[in-house]
């Protein structure tokens, strides 16, 4: 009985902890691909050190929010739920960026994260 209830325990928690590093390294990904972006985008808007951290903060909020649609939507609904995103995303930069920054950032935002479906650009908004 002793070695059955150990049996188990020790592969429920095999099992939690491998789920635990998978969790983490997808959002060490999102995190490096939120300060790539900030970066490039900071080439071009020269935002200072304040607006920088809120903005990395902002860009990885939103790539998390794309990549869970992107895994439970499909087709049509996908691009809809996309294009709502990606207006609230342009939505809350206008809290931390001056109009003019605001006008380069949609600009630059149509080259560097084109609204696109299986690599296949759809729009340019």
């Amino acid at each position: 009985m002793k070695t059955i209830l150990i049996t188990l325990v020790t592969f429920f928690t095999i099992q939690t902890f491998g789920q635990e590093r998978l969790s983490r390294f997808t959002e060490r990904t999102i995190d490096s691909e939120a300060k790539a972006l900030a970066t490039e985008y900071n080439k071009e808007l020269s935002l200072n050190d304040d607006q920088i951290r809120i903005f990395e903060i902002k860009i990885d909020k939103f790539l998390k929010r794309r990549k869970q649609l992107e895994s439970n939507l499909v087709g049509r609904e996908l691009l809809t739920a996309l294009y709502h995103v990606r207006m609230k995303e342009i939505n809350e930069m206008s809290t931390i960026l001056t109009y003019n920054q605001l006008k380069t950032y949609d600009k630059v935002k149509q080259e560097l994260q084109p609204l696109q479906i299986n690599n296949r650009v759809l729009s340019t908004l």
